[in-house]
């Protein structure tokens, strides 16, 4: 039983052990695959969104002329096709100064465009598409009082304006919502692990704890994430261990990391550890009372025989249990067998007790004769001298 009990109880800490570790890498891979596929997912969802930005630039910018019906005609096109992915497109020239926009409306005052990071980013590097952060769009007047989260493609372009050659910043407002549904739907399902996308600059682009984030009711290293090139690492944070799993999103230079936490697993862990506990338990009680039996089965003929036995030895004549297995009737019959030698060889013992005393009687028998018929003759002749005849 001891055995029994030590061999379940390093069993179920070695089992417990490595389902451990099969959980650990479990929530891992999971979340890598989650990583993968979204990226996958934002990456086709950008590609659109630059091919439409392209589309923009080569077919309707440098191919039509700006003053031109069919430029206004092409540019508006653009945009109703793909309203649900865009929500505004514009053209600006090399000073700063609207040259058109879609859907139509009015430039706000003041607005300084070539202030803006967008404008400045197309200016510096003039070969490039450039994402920005996500931001709210104030350029134009909304009568709604409406604000738009996007975020902005921007690109130095070559403007056909009649024979004379310009240049201008191309403009392209992608909904915020593209991003954050994609993102948000995967933190919905994650169960504790959590996933977010962050610039090459640590700059937040989407984090499910946004709001905590902003009030600073939550910190996220997301610094020092974006440092690491693709793939898995364990950092420590706030105290604790995480597992990250970082990813590039093509064309935009951002970074998609996912985030094991360790208190993710320590849950998963401690519903593995009770369960371990548990089937241990039911183990051990099984043993124990599987161990009852087989002892109460084995143990009962014993006792019954060492019964048998001591009623015997206090002189009683009972019958020599014989029961139980194989081996407790062998040594049943062997104990009968032995005391029927027993009382064999004690009768044999009594008789030759009485023969020996038998003849003990016959010898002395035969000494007394002797004397007696010595003693009767003497009586006679002592008779005879006395003259008593």
């Amino acid at each position: 039983m001891a055995i029994s009990l030590v061999t379940i109880i390093v069993m179920g800490l070695l089992l417990y052990h490595r389902f451990k570790l099969a959980l650990e890498k479990t929530a891992v891979d999971n979340a890598e695959a989650t990583v993968e596929g979204t990226v996958d997912r934002l990456n086709a969802d950008l590609l659109d969104i630059r091919q439409i930005f392209n589309g923009a630039n080569y077919n309707v910018v440098q191919q039509f002329d700006i003053s031109s019906r069919e430029f206004v005609e092409q540019f508006s096109l653009l945009y109703e096709t793909n309203s649900d992915k865009v929500q505004s497109v514009a053209l600006y020239d090399h000073e700063g100064k609207l040259i058109a926009s879609e859907p139509v409306a009015l430039e706000k005052k003041n607005v300084q465009v070539q202030t803006q990071e967008w404008y400045e980013n197309a200016e510096n590097a003039i070969e490039n598409v450039h994402f920005s952060t996500p931001h709210i769009q104030e350029l134009f007047e909304d009568g709604a009082y409406r604000y738009q989260w996007v975020v902005s493609l921007s690109s130095y372009v070559d403007v056909n304006k009649g024979e004379i050659p310009e240049t201008g910043v191309l403009l392209l407002d992608m909904k915020y919502s593209v991003i954050r549904d994609v993102m948000k739907q995967i933190n919905d399902s994650s169960d504790g692990i959590y996933y977010y996308l962050s610039s090459q600059g640590g700059e937040m682009i989407y984090h499910p704890r946004g709001t905590e984030l902003n009030r600073g009711l939550f910190k996220e290293n997301s610094l020092e994430a974006t440092k690491y090139e693709d793939g898995t690492y364990e950092i420590r944070a706030d105290g604790q261990n995480e597992t990250v799993i970082v990813r590039s999103v093509a064309y935009t230079g951002w970074k998609m990391i996912g985030v094991v936490p360790e208190s993710v697993q320590e849950s998963n862990f401690k519903n593995f550890r009770y369960y371990v506990f548990a089937t241990i338990l039911v183990l051990l009680v099984m043993l124990l009372e599987g161990n009852q039996l087989v002892s109460r089965k084995i143990s009962k003929p014993i006792r019954e025989l060492d019964a048998s036995v001591k009623t015997y030895e206090a002189g009683g004549k009972p019958d020599i249990y014989i029961g139980g297995s194989s081996e407790i009737r062998h040594l049943g019959h062997s104990v009968q067998k032995s005391y029927e030698q027993i009382e064999e060889l004690m009768d044999e013992i009594i008789r030759q007790q009485n023969e020996r005393r038998k003849s003990e009687l016959d010898a002395l028998q035969s000494q007394i004769n002797p004397h007696f018929l010595y003693n009767t003759l003497e009586s006679i002749t002592w008779m005879v001298e006395a003259q008593e005849n």
